[in-house]
């Protein structure tokens, strides 16, 4: 049976290009753990195909420390996958969204990009006589079942699936919820401190460029970069969510909190108004000086939070 049950306002399906991380969710949700320990490690930025964004490349995703899940991205054909279903694991498999028959066609502007689609295989399907699979695409916001037939149509790879392995190790015991704060508010002011300069400098250097271009890439550029800088803006917003409600804050210590998440929210909203103003027009020289200082100033506005994070992880629970 097809249904919709994951509706585009649910946080299963976290943001645009999120699909990966959707997809975890969904599993974790599924399998009755807690996504926000999840979320608290998911801070991350990276200019890809001029475009900044927060998604994380899944072969960099560990998910044994909070949940003792193996995770890792592998290959091989429908049949290795209905025995890993059967084990009791799940699959997320990288898909062309625009095969997937459920996919909305206003979606799929990214896939001329060269971006994939994820969605998440949990189980074998009900029906008799036929290889099916449960499946969610969170992004899409549907839940059924698709045939090995249609799945193979949509894979990335000819007469094999790319796909991350979920496995659950038995003897697993979670860490402590002090220890998850301390370890993940560490974890991602580090990877900032060490990945954001880089992703700055590259996004500051089109943004001096696009001065030189033609009127068209221009606009699609900076319509690109809204959208991934949206997307960015409701991870950003999710994180904090977390760690406020993980975090057995006082008053003072989660209003301080709060105050520096919405820093940074104001903050690339501001980039996104003035990318906005960019792409309708050759920019002039005080409109791209504005719009590198408001990254000057987000990038200040996210280091103040997670150095806040980094400050009270798993402080006096």
């Amino acid at each position: 049976m097809d249904t919709v049950v994951y509706r585009s306002e649910s946080p299963t399906g976290l943001a645009a290009l999120e699909c990966t991380a959707s997809c975890i969710v969904a599993a974790l949700s599924l399998s009755g753990s807690d996504p926000r320990y999840f979320l608290l490690g998911y801070w991350h930025i990276g200019y890809y195909d001029r475009m900044l964004m927060s998604v994380r490349n899944m072969k960099w995703i560990d998910l044994h420390f909070e949940y003792g899940i193996r995770f890792y991205l592998t290959s091989g054909s429908a049949e290795e996958v209905s025995s890993l279903l059967d084990e009791g694991g799940m699959a997320i498999v990288l898909c062309r969204a625009s095969k997937l028959r459920f996919f909305p066609r206003t979606m799929l502007g990214f896939e001329s990009s060269g971006f994939y689609h994820s969605i998440l295989l949990h189980g074998r399907g009900d029906e008799e006589g036929e290889n099916r699979y449960k499946i969610v695409d969170p992004v899409a916001g549907y839940a059924g079942e698709m045939t090995a037939a249609e799945l193979s149509e949509a894979s990335v790879r000819r007469n094999q699936l790319v796909y991350c392995k979920l496995t659950w190790d038995a003897d697993y015991s979670r860490p402590s919820r002090r220890e998850s704060l301390r370890k993940e508010s560490a974890a991602i002011l580090k990877g900032y401190r060490r990945d954001a300069g880089k992703a700055f400098e590259l996004f500051c250097a089109d943004v001096t460029a696009s001065d030189g271009w033609e009127e068209e890439r221009r606009r699609t550029w900076a319509e690109q970069n809204m959208i991934t800088l949206s997307a960015m803006i409701r991870m950003r917003g999710l994180v904090w969510k977390s760690y406020l409600e993980l975090g057995s804050y006082t008053a003072a210590e989660a209003a301080e909190g709060s105050r520096r998440a919405e820093a940074v929210k104001r903050s690339w909203m501001n980039v996104n108004l003035l990318l906005a103003k960019l792409g309708k027009r050759r920019p002039e020289g005080d409109s791209r000086e504005g719009l590198l200082r408001k990254l000057e100033g987000v990038q200040l506005a996210e280091l103040e939070l997670l150095e806040y994070l980094e400050a009270r992880g798993g402080a006096d629970l």
